[in-house]
């Protein structure tokens, strides 16, 4: 099984993963992500992980916008089983994604 790649967004390396994750942390508020499925998968004598999502948060600007996305991520391994590819896509396109951060939320975040 492999995932459509229309959305996708590539990293390379622990560092640079780590740098966009300390990117985004603050802005978060309440955030959750929900792990719904994982397993392991070998195609053309490639072996992955993947792993289905949903990430929900809130974003600290004044109108509190709500993040929700469904997603999947594929962690491609060498025969080590080190992750040497991670790749990630979403149900909703990034246009849509970015709309989300334009609409106000009418719930309250942690109430």
């Amino acid at each position: 099984m492999r995932v459509s790649t229309n959305y996708v967004f590539w990293h390379s390396g622990k560092d640079l993963y780590s740098r966009n994750l300390k990117l985004l942390v603050p802005f978060f508020d309440y955030p959750s992500i929900e792990l719904r499925m994982i397993e392991k998968g070998i195609d053309s004598k490639t072996q992955f992980i993947l792993a289905s999502w949903k990430l929900r948060t809130y974003l600290k600007l004044p109108w509190r916008p709500l993040i929700s996305i469904d997603g999947r991520t594929v962690y491609d391994l060498n025969n080590e089983f080190k992750i040497v590819r991670h790749s990630e896509s979403w149900n909703i396109s990034a246009l849509e994604a970015i709309g989300q951060i334009f609409t106000p939320s009418s719930h309250r975040p942690g109430g």
